[in-house]
């Protein structure tokens, strides 16, 4: 048994590492998990059962399926540590994108087409014109940046329409006016 004892000056330093000198054990910082915003957790079962009949002529078959399918938004409890509005524009940027995509798949040029929609949006739409009218003023209404002027597209396409240049002229690969479109199907 004399061959297996733990070496004394070891334990003691592993004691002194796991405990300060002045009594206080380090202090444990509090981890959290955050997902990013929209994460969803999904859970799907699904079961199938099949019988055969012997029926005198032929067999047959009966089949079920059942589907169970739950999806859970999972929580952020994210904080930001910066400007809100540097959010607010990057969330902005990030759904122009989306609508950029979604108009690429008709056919047109998206990018040039959510633009010319920005540039045009302070000519076309009056606050407090109606509903339809101010949710679209609201979200084609790019967030200023902070004494930051023209720090992009979207900048530069609200400037233009604000200041009243002919969008259609600036941004010609998008050949028709989305804006215009939606107005008017309000309209009839």
């Amino acid at each position: 048994m004399s061959g297996r004892r733990a070496p004394l000056p070891l334990l003691v330093l592993a004691v002194l590492a796991a405990v300060q000198l002045d009594g206080v054990s380090p202090a444990r910082h509090k981890r959290y998990l955050h997902f990013p915003y929209g994460t969803t957790l999904r859970v799907a079962f699904s079961s199938k059962w099949s019988t055969i009949f012997d029926w005198p002529n032929s067999p047959a078959f009966w089949t079920e399926n059942v589907n169970w399918g739950l999806t859970y938004e999972l929580p952020n409890g994210t904080q930001l540590l910066g400007p809100a509005g540097f959010s607010a524009r990057r969330d902005r940027r990030d759904l122009y994108r989306r609508l950029e995509t979604a108009i690429d798949s008709t056919g047109l040029v998206g990018r040039e087409c959510m633009l010319r929609s920005i540039c045009e949006a302070p000519q076309f739409l009056v606050p407090g014109d109606n509903l339809i009218a101010e949710l679209l003023r609201v979200l084609l209404r790019f967030i200023p940046a902070d004494g930051r002027a023209n720090s992009g597209p979207y900048d530069s396409a609200q400037h233009a329409g604000a200041r009243g240049l002919d969008c259609q002229h600036l941004y010609r690969d998008c050949p028709v006016s989305l804006l215009g479109l939606l107005l008017s199907l309000r309209q009839t």
